[in-house]
């Protein structure tokens, strides 16, 4: 994603009632370092509600991890990422929304 405080928007089409997200962080030295993040939420694409705050992956894995929280109606859901517990940068490798 890239240094500093990034973002990653994703469009679902339509408004879903959304209870989760995953991903996987990318770290080559596999040295523990944990990505900080956020998850916001909104109808619109402009009006945002976060729903995870001040998240924090396990440092443990490069395997997707799952994130859970109160499930609520989106169209669009922003992963807000700000470095991670070693350095600046956020190196996401894959994501995946679940929801109804």
């Amino acid at each position: 994603v890239g240094t500093g405080e990034q973002y990653a928007d994703f469009d679902l089409g339509k408004v879903y009632t959304v209870k989760s997200v995953a991903f996987a962080v990318y770290s080559a030295l596999s040295d523990g370092r944990k990505q900080n993040f956020d998850v916001l939420v909104s109808e619109d694409g402009v009006n945002w509600t976060p729903v995870l705050t001040e998240g924090s992956t396990s440092g443990e894995t490069e395997d997707p991890e799952l994130f859970s929280f109160e499930p609520t109606k989106a169209m669009y859901v922003r992963l807000k990422f700000a470095g991670n517990s070693v350095n600046s940068y956020d190196s996401i490798t894959e994501v995946r929304i679940f929801g109804e």
